[in-house]
């Protein structure tokens, strides 16, 4: 496993960092396989397949090289103590999650298999209902 530093732009203080390194296996020469549901970087997904090179040091993101279909989701949850709730409800739907050091920002795969209409609806309820706020990152999936 390498890590793959994925520079990111901040608009607003959004988000907290400018860059986020993620999980890769390496599958050919500058080619690596996402192997985590990234949190910040935007327009890609876990299983992805991406091109980097090294830059003073580092792999650093250049592009996609094949997509997975999937797609990433990101969910604020307002209060800590419901994130086991949210996480549970999306793994009853097919969804892999994972949760940052924070404890409230929840990171969605949502498998090129899962269909994603239960998974946006299940999300705008919650949204409306003031428990969270989410966003979708990167959605190849036809709505």
């Amino acid at each position: 496993m390498v890590q793959v530093c994925f520079p990111l732009e901040q608009v607003g203080g959004w988000p907290p960092v400018t860059q986020e390194e993620i999980a890769c296996s390496e599958i050919a020469p500058g080619q690596y396989r996402l192997k985590a549901i990234p949190f910040y970087a935007r327009a890609v997904a876990r299983d992805d397949v991406v091109r980097a090179e090294m830059r003073q040091g580092r792999l650093v993101y250049t592009e996609v090289a094949d997509r997975s279909e999937a797609a990433t989701v990101r969910a604020i949850v307002y209060e800590p103590s419901r994130v086991p709730e949210v996480r549970k409800a999306l793994g009853f739907l097919g969804c892999d999650t994972a949760v940052n050091e924070l404890g409230k920002l929840v990171a969605i795969h949502v498998p090129s298999f899962v269909p994603y209409g239960p998974v946006r609806d299940y999300l705008e309820t919650q949204a409306r209902g003031g428990l969270l706020g989410y966003e979708a990152s990167c959605l190849m999936h036809t709505v």
